[in-house]
């Protein structure tokens, strides 16, 4: 089985995270708000209501929510700037 972080969202996630630039993140502004980042926080909603969660889950979950918080403060600080 793969790992939560060699998954494809997550590692585009991990990219964003650690890898983009700000002004990546500011040309791709329209996509994180209005596409990845309602995903990620739906994802979120999803895997938090699982009953049973392995580890693999709790990691995905881990990096889902690094996700939403970095893109929710990376595109409020752009849009202050």
């Amino acid at each position: 089985m793969i790992s939560a972080a060699k998954c494809g969202a997550a590692k585009q996630i991990i990219f964003y995270v650690n890898e983009a630039s700000a002004e990546c993140i500011e040309g791709r502004r329209s996509y994180l708000e209005n596409g990845l980042l309602p995903r990620l926080k739906e994802g979120l909603l999803t895997m938090n209501s699982w009953k049973e969660k392995n580890e693999d889950d709790l990691e995905l979950i881990a990096i889902y929510q690094k996700g939403v918080d970095f893109l929710t403060d990376a595109l409020k600080r752009e849009s202050a700037s």
